[in-house]
């Protein structure tokens, strides 16, 4: 069984405001990556981070224990093991583990077919955007999790340092699907619903 986990905890200090819930080209970026990744998993999905409210009913919700600041592999820690709480409930066996950032602003379900097709026999596959690697927008095998979340306990946080990356299969996937969106001028040029606070800072920096 093929599982998904959204990563939807960061601060989002330099967006300067919540990143799952802003509304780009009509649809809020947390409803992007869960309609990438839907069509394409047979388990469970969980959302890592506060609660946006307006999900489907299947996908669950689990805040980050540890808080916003503690990086990415803190919420695949607590995703995972709600991931593995509702496991055990099931009885089905999860075998690898989809990870999507929620900041991933134009990805959709053909992006994450490729990686999904080329994980099949347990593969870890993660996307490359023709400038870097990127490990939130990958699947993981299930041991390959474990290693993650255990390198998490033992005070690691971050994801690059804690993958081998000589053991990943990794594929490359048009930019304009695959690259994360962390500041405004990421997300030029496409239609945005900032709220008021950041749509002033937005406006001046296009006038300087």
């Amino acid at each position: 069984m093929l599982a998904a986990l959204v990563l939807a905890g960061g601060a989002s200090t330099r967006m300067g405001t919540d990143k799952a819930t802003l509304v780009v080209e009509g649809q809020r970026l947390i409803d992007r990556a869960i309609d990438a990744i839907a069509p394409v998993t047979d388990g469970p999905i969980v959302v890592a981070g506060p609660d946006p409210g307006g999900l489907p009913a299947n996908v669950e919700v689990v805040e980050d224990p540890e808080g916003p600041r503690q990086g990415p592999l803190a919420g695949l820690a607590s995703g995972w093991r709600r991931l593995n709480d509702g496991q055990d409930a099931s009885g089905a066996a999860i075998d690898g583990v989809i990870v999507l950032s929620c900041d991933l602003a134009s990805v959709d379900r053909c992006a994450v077919q490729q990686l999904v097709e080329a994980s099949i026999g347990g593969a870890d596959v993660m996307a490359h955007d023709g400038e870097r690697p990127q490990p939130l927008l990958a699947v993981y095998s299930r041991s390959t999790i474990e290693r993650l979340v255990g390198a998490f306990d033992d005070g690691e946080r971050s994801i690059r340092r804690a993958l081998d990356l000589n053991k990943v299969v990794i594929i490359s996937i048009d930019k304009a699907r695959a690259s994360d969106a962390d500041s405004p001028g990421d997300l030029a040029g496409r239609s945005v619903d900032w709220p008021a606070n950041v749509e002033s800072a937005v406006s001046e920096a296009c006038d300087d």
